[in-house]
């Protein structure tokens, strides 16, 4: 498929045509699983690092909503840090 259409496997139409194809019986074809098994031999690092660091972000900001709920209204100095710390985080 290659040596018939020269960059076909980093054409970004070519991935749209795929996955928004009317008819799935388009997954059936040789050709049409190797795209997919190759864009996915691609991508699946990048994939599990970002739902690693997404998960990681979510339990940082839950521990820090407790941590919050539970400090003294007094404590001014204690908000000021853990929002510090959640600004450093997201960036």
């Amino acid at each position: 498929l290659q040596c018939i259409l020269p960059d076909v496997l980093n054409n970004e139409y070519v991935l749209y045509a795929i996955a928004h194809a009317s008819n799935e019986d388009i997954f059936e074809f040789h050709g049409c699983q190797a795209i997919i098994s190759l864009g996915w031999s691609q991508a699946w690092l990048s994939a599990s690092v970002d739902s690693v660091l997404s998960i990681s972000l979510a339990i940082i900001f839950a521990v820090i909503t407790i941590f919050l709920s539970r400090a003294e209204p007094a404590s001014a100095f204690g908000f000021v840090l853990l929002g510090t710390a959640a600004v450093l985080v997201t960036v």
